[in-house]
């Protein structure tokens, strides 16, 4: 049966995470594996850093068994366990490529400046299965999935990646039995704009009209309801987050382009962005 790896909140912390992972479980018919992360100063001890470590270990695993059995219903399978660790992204990057989880769940943590990159960003750009950043606030269960994806696309990397944010957007909606919706941010440009040579509602409706058979195809292979397809003009991390709000959204489905380097920190990229606008969870697909 295939698992789900989820980064467990420090013990001193609401277990978000575990709550939100234990409901994801049966939407992807998956177990739960979860990890604990440790990294304390302990340079004081020189003499015995290593029973104090192993001590911690212990004792966190104790507190872990603890948490795990009053949040988890008995039914679920899950394992555990705690992992002394300074690179949190280093230590998933190795275990997903040794168990192939069928994604990787954490809470958010998005307040990233130009020199520092979070776990959460680092996850976001080299995770090779989808990643699930959750949001910090009370995550609605019965809330509607958002699949965003590029229409306008002719690169076989970025087509085959739409393919599999819908495929993923289908999975969380029928496991939550909740609804789909679908969007696509036609480019604009804000000069063009600005001088009054370019409209988006025109923009809209030409798109609308170029791609309806397209539409049309995607709306019957994925059972969604037309009036679930949105397409709108404008900056897509903007255009996304007000989609998002307005259909009510608890997951927004994206695509993720990597870009390391300090080009990804100073213009990063559509789907981190977003993630700095939206309030909602964010499931994020690599190519």
């Amino acid at each position: 049966m295939s698992k789900i790896l989820v980064i467990a909140d420090m013990l001193t912390q609401e277990p978000l995470a575990i709550k939100r992972a234990s409901q994801l479980a049966n939407a992807y018919q998956s177990t739960l594996h979860i990890v604990y992360f440790c990294n304390e100063d302990v340079i004081g001890a020189v003499d015995n850093i290593e029973q104090i470590k192993d001590d911690v270990l212990a004792k966190m695993s104790e507190k872990s068994a603890q948490q795990l059995s009053a949040i988890i219903p008995v039914s679920e399978t899950y394992s555990y366990e705690v992992v002394w660790a300074s690179r949190i992204h280093k230590w998933v990057a190795n275990y997903v490529a040794e168990e192939q989880p069928k994604l990787v769940f954490k809470t958010g943590n998005r307040s990233e400046s130009l020199f520092y990159t979070s776990t959460d960003l680092y996850l976001l750009r080299e995770c090779q299965v989808p990643v699930l950043i959750s949001a910090p606030e009370k995550w609605r269960k019965s809330s509607n999935i958002l699949a965003a994806i590029d229409l306008s696309t002719t690169k076989k990397v970025k087509q085959e990646l739409n393919t599999k944010i819908l495929q993923q957007a289908r999975i969380l909606a029928d496991g939550f039995n909740t609804e789909l919706h679908v969007c696509y941010t036609v480019a604009t440009s804000t000069l063009l704009k600005d001088l009054g040579m370019q409209y988006p509602d025109e923009m809209e409706r030409h798109a609308q009209s170029e791609l309806d058979e397209k539409i049309k195809a995607i709306c019957s292979q994925y059972n969604i309801e037309p009036r679930n397809f949105h397409i709108k003009a404008g900056e897509p991390g903007k255009v996304i987050t007000s989609i998002a709000a307005q259909s009510e959204v608890g997951v927004v489905v994206i695509g993720m382009i990597g870009r390391s380097g300090i080009s990804g920190k100073v213009f990063g990229n559509t789907a981190e962005k977003t993630l700095s606008l939206l309030k909602t969870d964010v499931l994020a697909l690599n190519p």
